[in-house]
């Protein structure tokens, strides 16, 4: 909603000093989301510090141990993605991931904040509208370890169709305006329509195996 307060708070859930971690969610953020400055997606509050931003270039970045690192990849505004962030606090590295692949690892100068912290979801811990995020969240994930690149994977692919889905709802359009023809080339196009729309869905499905 792009309040200083529109934010989700999980208490009292991380030492980044100590303990390894993930986040992840699926991220859609409305087109006009920035207004000036970085928004805060994951924020230690107290004196805990950014575990990710995203800046007005679409360059996801972290500021865990009072350094900046950025993914080397951009991502998309008003359409639907998944990002991950993991930390291992043991050997200073953090990577990001985009709809399931790992972009870039870091090794990471500098110290986590030694404390346990609450987690923020949306907005930055010094509350201002401007860093808030405005837009959807949904599929939060919190790992209190590092997830593997197979399981980044699996978490993209249970529900890659919310990215498809524009292409899909494009699809069903144009067979619409072709459903009830009795040209035989409008006809061939609507089976084609038909066909992909399903290869899209099924392809979108991940099987069982994926994401046990």
């Amino acid at each position: 909603s792009k309040a200083d307060s529109s934010n989700l708070r999980l208490p009292r859930i991380l030492n980044a000093s100590t303990e390894s971690f993930s986040i992840a969610a699926w991220i859609k953020y409305d087109a006009d989301t920035f207004s000036s400055g970085n928004i805060h997606l994951f924020q230690q509050a107290g004196q805990g510090r950014t575990i990710l931003y995203l800046k007005p270039d679409l360059h996801y970045g972290t500021y865990l141990t009072a350094a900046d690192y950025l993914c080397t990849d951009t991502t998309e505004l008003n359409t639907w993605n998944h990002v991950i962030v993991t930390w291992d606090a043991s050997a200073h590295v953090v990577q990001f991931y985009l709809n399931g692949k790992r972009v870039n690892t870091e090794k990471v100068s500098g110290s986590a904040f030694d404390g346990t912290a609450d987690v923020l979801i949306g907005s930055h811990k010094n509350a201002a509208a401007d860093g808030a995020i405005k837009g959807n969240l949904d599929e939060l994930r919190f790992y209190k370890t590092v997830i593997t690149e197979d399981m980044a994977d699996a978490m993209y692919r249970e529900f890659e169709a919310a990215k498809k889905l524009p292409e899909l709802a494009s699809l069903i359009a144009e067979a619409k305006t072709l459903n009830g023809s009795t040209d035989p080339d409008a006809i061939a196009e609507l089976a084609s329509k038909t066909a992909d729309a399903e290869a899209l869905l099924k392809n979108s499905s991940p099987s069982a195996d994926d994401i046990s």
